[in-house]
């Protein structure tokens, strides 16, 4: 079902798309992540997926979820009970500021409109995988809560300018942020707003925050102890969320390297089993604040034990690049 068609001319940061509403078969939509290794191994992506069924009815099968597994240093200590991925179904409007990407090459990842006309996502969901593989086209869908349904309120724009941090880092997850332009602002109702973002350095240790997306809700297929598995899983076609809590950096250290733990990386850990996973990547860490919503991360990267690992996960703290943010999404 068509909610509104816009054109826009084609310049050297812009070009000819379009806004509907439109259902999206995630069964062929195969989740964006990374994996991040040990120190001195560096980080590999996944090769990408290629989009199979490109049209109003999208075939989600054919994509593939983006994100970052970061394998655990050797003195990591145990976990004793597993996570539960992706463990709760959000609500319609639950999180409106949550958008879904779907990327050209075949890929997927999360996302939060922070502005009318841009959404806030992370440096490896933008980042081409080779020299002559850019990411060039995304579709944005806002307001939804099930990829599969049509639904009153619901938006998909396709935009091709993206600004990804000059600085970012697919080695180290360093700046591990970027940015997407819309075609046109967008109308907020209630399924569709903005989030504010948080200002001034916190470091939110034993904050309780929530993370929302689209993202994978299991490991399968098995990840390899030794090498790095492609994944070929879908997404789900349903927004879901985990319950979390900030730990300090020097917690997060004793599973990660210090090469990936950066005073611009926030860690959770979680509270009743949740975890993000594939294809959750770039999309939203919240707090509350007196009720209302302030992004406090950017997905960034989970374990290499799995998103069921009961290992913290990593974002990319907002605080950190919110003057990156405000300059570059003026206009």
């Amino acid at each position: 079902m068509k909610f509104f068609l816009t054109i826009c001319t084609l310049l050297a940061t812009s070009c000819t798309v379009k806004a509907e509403e439109d259902f999206l078969d995630v069964d062929s939509l195969k989740p964006k992540n990374y994996y991040a290794r040990v120190s001195g191994e560096g980080l590999q992506p996944e090769s990408p997926g290629s989009i199979q069924g490109q049209s109003n009815d999208l075939q989600v099968e054919g994509l593939r979820p983006r994100n970052y597994y970061a394998r655990m240093v050797a003195a990591a200590p145990k976990i004793a009970v597993p996570k539960i991925v992706n463990q709760l179904s959000a609500s319609r409007g639950q999180f409106p500021h949550q958008a879904a990407l779907v990327l050209d090459e075949g890929g997927f990842c999360g996302g939060s409109l922070i502005k009318p006309q841009w959404v806030l996502t992370a440096g490896h969901c933008t980042h081409k995988y080779e020299l002559f593989l850019d990411i060039r086209s995304f579709k944005v869908y806002l307001g939804a809560a099930n990829l599969k349904s049509a639904e009153q309120g619901r938006v998909s724009l396709m935009t091709y300018h993206k600004v990804e941090h000059t600085a970012f880092n697919i080695n180290t997850l360093f700046n591990d942020v970027a940015l997407l332009k819309l075609p046109v602002p967008v109308q907020s109702n209630q399924y569709i707003q903005t989030i504010s973002l948080a200002a001034g350095y916190n470091s939110f240790e034993n904050h309780h925050a929530q993370v929302s997306g689209f993202g994978k809700t299991s490991d399968l297929p098995a990840l390899s102890a030794t090498s790095f598995v492609p994944d070929t899983n879908s997404v789900s076609s349903t927004l879901n969320y985990a319950d979390l809590k900030v730990i300090n950096n020097n917690e997060c250290l004793r599973y990660y390297s210090p090469s990936i733990i950066l005073d611009s990386t926030l860690c959770c850990a979680t509270v009743s089993g949740g975890s993000t996973c594939n294809g959750d990547s770039g999309g939203p860490l919240i707090m509350r604040n007196g009720g209302q919503p302030v992004q406090i991360g950017v997905v960034s990267f989970v374990s290499s034990k799995g998103c069921a690992s009961g290992y913290p996960a990593g974002y990319a703290r907002v605080s950190s690049f919110y003057q990156w943010i405000m300059v570059n999404s003026r206009g």
